[in-house]
């Protein structure tokens, strides 16, 4: 846990709030004051998702989280079919969504 938070002070380098709350996490608790010096940083690992669709069944993604350096805030997330079942769900999905936005062009045009 903490070397998730020092990932997250790394993005945030410099803010007077985050500090703050380092200094005060320092004084409260002998745990984080020992720990804190240790310099361990990890990131979120990747996660497997299940998303249920009507009409089309499970499907199991792999999320993947992707940080943006220059903007703090910001985060990436991806998720991308781990077997070929999940992956034909997927195109399935796309070819619907295509042939529905043809067909909501179509309805605004008049002829």
């Amino acid at each position: 846990m903490l070397a998730r938070f020092r990932l997250e002070y790394a993005r945030h380098r410099g803010d007077p709030a985050f500090q703050d709350l380092i200094e005060r996490l320092q004084l409260a608790s002998v745990e984080f004051s020992h720990w804190w010096p240790e310099q361990d940083v990890s990131a979120p690992p990747n996660r497997t998702k299940r998303f249920e669709v009507a009409g089309v069944g499970t499907m199991e993604l792999e999320q993947s989280i992707f940080l943006v350096e220059e903007t703090p805030e910001l985060r990436l997330v991806v998720y991308a079919p781990i077997d070929s079942l999940s992956a034909t769900k997927i195109e399935f999905l796309q070819r619907e969504w295509k042939a529905q936005a043809v067909t909501s062009e179509n309805d605004g045009l008049s002829l």
